[in-house]
């Protein structure tokens, strides 16, 4: 009987694991090993060439993929594929149609929005969009060759050597004009992460705030958690929230340093968080659940 091909599962487009036959621990090893081996040959092949530097970081984000716990090998009609285990918890509420993340990216954006963005914006749902629209949150996407300072006077105001550091970000969120600016190769895990800063400016009750400062119930579980969704997440009550979002609407990046998040990652690590979120994004973001997660 011929091997079966074994693919790592594309995190641009993840499967729907809850629809899989997840196998066991052995065919997951057996599957993990194949593709190690895959990979590290395709490693050695492009040490060495600058042109393929893109593609290399890929290879070095999969192998590192592949030492997550929660890979797992499930059964296709044409082989098997390793995947975090997406969609392994259900979300609260659906994905927004391709058609209603357009309308609502072009109309942040100004105009037609790259498809990485929409399918990043599309992630988070209807109601999450249409609270960001009605907050009045602009998208930017900032050419090579314009500093982050140039693109946002607030920026220039606030953080003016931003675009000096060592290594500059890819995005940004400027809460006092409620925009978030984009490099264009970073559309979609980045986009997704300084959409969901726009998103906690936008459930906030005063100007130029988040609703992760604000929330009491947000607070009390940054301060006594005893795990989180990532080490980013462990940085700021902001960042608490923007990774504890993305990884419920479950957008990443392929070649990102770090390791792929689910819902499935903040319920195991972080469950108070993930009952927070969950509710938030069931309640369609509606004032009485933020209210009532700000002084719960």
């Amino acid at each position: 009987m011929p091997r079966a091909t074994v693919t790592l599962a594309d995190l641009a487009d993840p499967p729907d694991t809850a629809t899989l036959e997840a196998l066991d621990e052995s065919a997951t090893a057996r599957a993990i090993a194949s593709m190690r081996s895959k990979l590290m040959r395709r490693r050695k092949a492009l040490i060495g060439h600058t042109s393929d530097e893109p593609e290399l970081d890929r290879v070095i984000a999969s192998l590192r993929r592949l030492q997550n716990p929660q890979l797992t090998a499930y059964a296709l009609e044409n082989g098997l594929v390793l995947s975090e285990p997406f969609n392994g918890i259900a979300r609260a509420c659906p994905p927004a149609s391709s058609k209603a993340a357009r309308f609502a990216a072009d109309a942040m954006v100004g105009k037609r929005a790259p498809v990485a963005l929409v399918r990043a914006l599309a992630a988070f749902g209807d109601a999450a969009l249409s609270l960001a629209r009605a907050a009045g949150v602009r998208i930017r996407i900032v050419a090579a060759g314009i500093r982050f300072s140039q693109a946002s006077a607030s920026v220039a105001r606030c953080v003016p050597g931003i675009d000096e550091w060592e290594a500059p970000p890819s995005g940004l969120f400027v809460v006092e004009d409620r925009t978030v600016l984009l490099r264009d190769r970073a559309l979609h895990m980045t986009a997704a992460h300084e959409f969901a800063h726009a998103l906690d400016a936008a459930l906030a009750a005063r100007p130029r705030s988040y609703f992760s400062f604000e929330s009491e119930e947000l607070r009390y579980y940054f301060s006594t958690a005893t795990g989180y969704v990532n080490e980013y997440a462990a940085s700021g009550l902001d960042e608490y929230f923007a990774e504890s979002v993305r990884a419920y609407v479950e957008v990443n990046d392929p070649a990102c340093a770090w390791l792929p998040l689910t819902r499935q990652d903040l319920y195991l690590r972080d469950p108070r968080m993930f009952g927070l979120v969950d509710r938030l994004f069931a309640s369609g973001f509606s004032s009485r659940e933020r209210r009532r997660a700000k002084r719960r």
